[in-house]
């Protein structure tokens, strides 16, 4: 019986003395294309020992986003990490920091937000109300975009709504579409994106 007892408490420690993979998943978005780097860690649950981030992937294909796949060993679901985006030159926007406990999912950090989605930028060229929206949402621009070409995507960067400016005061119908975030833009040539949330 103690042979049993001894072997079972040694396979358990051995077991337990295997650190876990976690691997998530994080969304950067970035409508200004503005240039970063990463600061992320990972810490023991009480303590200030853990280590970096591995970044596995990335795929940059989107026009809005970048996504990331990552991991850390992290032993226990109880311990936390801390991702920082840290703009670099020429962006001046601050960093955006995440810090939860490690588990596997997704998570979005929004670069620049100020940055080309607000409302006053662009000379005020257009804006779009309510937000969040549930069914409708009201496009109001300038006469000098008459004709122009509206484009939501959604988080992925995939084209889920587009249409034609024909008056200064359009009404968009996004019933169809699921609840989340969405960017809203007119024209490629235009900087201006808006997130708009659908409840």
């Amino acid at each position: 019986m103690k042979s049993i007892l001894s072997i079972l408490l040694a396979f358990i420690l051995t077991f337990s003395s295997f650190a876990q993979i976690t691997n998530f998943t994080v969304y950067v978005i970035n409508p200004t294309n503005c240039p970063y780097t990463f600061a992320a860690n990972w810490f023991e649950q009480g303590t200030f020992t853990g280590g970096p981030v591995n970044w596995n992937s990335v795929d940059t294909s989107s026009t809005f986003q970048d996504v990331w796949s990552a991991s850390v060993p992290s032993n226990t679901l109880s311990d936390s990490m801390e991702i920082c985006v840290v703009p670099a030159p020429p962006c001046s926007c601050p960093m955006v920091c995440l810090r939860q406990s490690v588990n596997p999912g997704a998570y979005t950090l929004q670069l620049c937000v100020n940055v080309g989605i607000d409302e006053q930028e662009q000379e005020n060229k257009f804006s779009v109300f309510p937000n969040p929206a549930n069914d409708k949402i009201h496009l109001k621009t300038s006469t000098t975009l008459l004709g122009s070409v509206y484009i939501i995507q959604d988080y992925t960067g995939k084209e889920v709504l587009t249409g034609k400016v024909l008056s200064d005061n359009i009404v968009i119908d996004i019933g169809n579409l699921c609840s989340g975030i969405y960017f809203f833009r007119l024209n490629e040539s235009l900087k201006k994106t808006m997130k708009i949330i659908k409840n």
